[in-house]
Parts: C-alpha cells; sequence; structure tokens
C-alpha cells in the first residue's frame, strides 16, 4: 500500500471510530437518561439509607431535615420492625409535651406554576397507638428566590380515628406552585396538640414527591 493509500485509510478508519464512539455515548445517554426519568424527587424516598440493625435507631435518613419545636429534641428514627417497601421506615413518636410538633421533610426546587403531589404512607405502632389530640399531615412550603415563605399548603390530618386498625394507610397532597416560587419545603409534621395523653407513634413509608402537571 503507497503512503497516500495508507493515509486515506486511517482517515478512513478514525472517522469510522469517531463516529461509533459517537453513536455508543448518544445510545449510553439514552439509556441513562431513561433509568432517571422516575419523575421521583426525592432523596432516599424509602429511608433506607444509612442501613441499621434490626430494630429501632435514632440514625438519620439520609437526605432529610428534622427539626422540632422543643429545639434539639425529637422522637425521630429508623425501624425495621414494619416496612411497606424495603427493609426499613421512618419512626415518629409523639413528644408528650402540649402544643410540641416534629418534622422531617426536604427542600427541592419547584417550577412556577407546577403541579406536585406529595404522597407518603402510614401505618400506626401496634406497641404505641395514637391517643388524645396527636395527629400527622403533610404540607408544602412554598419559597421565592430568597428564601421567604410565600404560601403553606396541607394535606388532611391523620390521628387516632383514621389509624385504627393495623395496616398502611396512604396519604397524599396536590398543589400548584405559586407564581413566585422558587422552591419548597416538602414536610412529614407529627403535632400533640393539646391533649397529647399517653403519646403515641407512627411508622412512615415509601414517601414520594413527583411534578404531575
Amino acid at each position: 500500500m503507497n503512503s497516500r493509500r495508507m493515509i486515506h485509510h486511517l482517515a478512513h478508519s478514525c472517522k469510522s471510530v469517531v463516529a461509533s464512539l459517537l453513536l455508543y455515548s448518544l445510545t449510553a445517554g439514552t439509556l441513562f437518561a431513561d433509568n432517571d426519568e422516575s419523575g421521583e424527587l426525592l432523596q432516599n424516598p424509602g429511608f433506607e439509607a444509612p442501613t441499621i440493625q434490626t430494630g429501632y435507631s435514632l440514625l438519620r435518613p439520609e437526605g432529610w431535615r428534622i427539626f422540632s419545636s422543643l429545639g434539639g429534641s425529637d422522637e425521630i428514627g429508623m425501624s425495621t420492625e414494619i416496612t411497606h417497601e424495603g427493609n426499613q421506615a421512618l419512626h415518629i413518636a409523639a413528644q408528650g409535651v402540649s402544643g410540641s410538633f416534629q418534622g422531617i421533610g426536604q427542600v427541592i426546587p419547584v417550577t412556577p406554576r407546577g403541579t406536585y403531589e406529595f404522597t407518603v404512607y402510614i401505618h400506626k405502632d401496634p406497641e404505641q397507638p395514637l391517643t388524645g389530640t396527636i395527629s400527622g399531615r403533610l404540607s408544602i412550603e412554598w419559597h421565592d428566590e430568597d428564601g421567604n415563605e410565600i404560601e403553606r399548603s396541607r394535606s388532611d390530618e391523620w390521628c387516632r380515628r383514621i389509624l385504627r386498625r393495623p395496616r398502611w394507610e396512604q396519604f397524599s397532597l396536590q398543589a400548584r406552585a405559586p407564581r413566585e416560587a422558587a422552591s419548597a419545603f416538602f414536610v412529614i409534621t407529627q403535632s400533640d396538640g393539646n391533649r397529647p395523653m399517653d403519646g403515641g407513634a407512627f411508622y412512615v413509608d415509601s414517601a414520594s414527591i413527583q411534578r404531575i402537571r
């Protein structure tokens, strides 16, 4: 093969390799994109991380922010006792103080005027059934680009009347982001009310946040 033909052959080969690599890259990119198109906006929605030992742990679920009206004191942990999916679930017990509240949530960027659905599954703790005015609910705190809360959406409550049976109950909240919204704090809150009486607890699992419109 003379030098001119060799150069032409190498150039043709290089073009073929580049084209093949480009095709592979596009195909791989499409595959990876498909794997990420579940629409789930939450991190660690099933409370599977970190992994805990069998039973109950006060370890914090990764990706979630915990708060309490009593400062650094809260009764939020993780458990393997009762789960909806996977090996672990969130466990929230009442603080036993009139007027107190606590919760867990995630801040997520949102699209103005977009509609979001926030869903969780709740199960009573058979060993600590809810009493008195203890309840839980979902809420979405909408914030503008400066971090100021501009509006709040709330679900119906779950309480001892709702969680009578030992089974998983689905609760959801659909809400439209205000025009000025840039982010939202999606929250699961437990409130003691004015008569917490003998306490109580519930499990949370299979949380989900998706933009549906």
